[in-house]
């Protein structure tokens, strides 16, 4: 496999490059709940060895893949935590520029 100038052999994960395509996103306040609005929009996320962070491998692989899906008539966007800085961070240098901020309430019942 080849990232940039680096080659890796099939024995290294380095990062993988995510798409969600489901109808539960909450980027737009629940809009695409319906199926059919939901599939054209693709979330785009990525996991990156610890190993092999920082050094521009998600950047380029999650480029390629944004690029695949806009290609192919799909709109994305990214979502992550707020203290997640890097994930933040790579949004940006992608690209995304719209940021909403979401709170979420959890409840659990009481034990029985």
């Amino acid at each position: 496999m080849r990232l940039g100038s680096a080659v890796f052999g099939d024995d290294h994960a380095v990062v993988m490059a995510i798409v969600n395509r489901t109808p539960d996103s909450f980027y737009d306040r629940g809009a695409t709940f319906a199926t059919d609005a939901a599939l054209g929009m693709i979330e785009i996320g990525t996991i990156t060895g610890e190993a092999y962070r920082g050094r521009g491998y998600a950047a380029l692989t999650c480029a390629q893949l944004i690029r695949e899906c806009e290609a192919r008539g799909y709109r994305t966007y990214w979502n992550c935590a707020k203290d997640n800085q890097a994930s933040a961070g790579l949004a940006r240098r992608l690209g995304y520029q719209t940021e909403q901020e979401f709170r979420y309430v959890v409840w659990s019942p009481p034990d029985r």
